[in-house]
């Protein structure tokens, strides 16, 4: 049977984070940073972006509100977004580089 496309033509967030095995956490941080972030789209929505971080979306919303959220965040409206690329950078490196927010 052929390997179909997710639904929504990208891996869910929580696919990315479960069984890592020894072998593949041994790999260089730059090329699974580079790979996590091919499979991600350019935005999350809080509730994916606290998957990522290992937080409740209760939490997250909490922390944006109050603008203690770590990456910056695109607000359009009641819309909020949060880039992926400062989320990756976030967790490999530990610190984020720009939290300018946006909107």
């Amino acid at each position: 049977m052929q390997d179909l496309p997710h639904p929504r033509g990208t891996a869910e967030v929580g696919e990315l984070t479960r069984g890592t095995q020894a072998g593949s956490r041994a790999q260089n941080s730059y090329t699974e940073g580079n790979k996590q972030r091919a499979a991600l789209p350019a935005v999350l929505d809080v509730p994916q972006a606290a998957r990522l971080l290992g937080i409740g979306r209760t939490l997250a919303y909490e922390l944006i509100r109050t603008n203690q959220w770590p990456t910056p965040v695109i607000r359009m409206g009641r819309l909020i977004k949060i880039p992926s690329g400062p989320i990756i950078e976030l967790m490999t490196t530990g610190s984020a580089a720009n939290r300018r927010a946006v909107g």
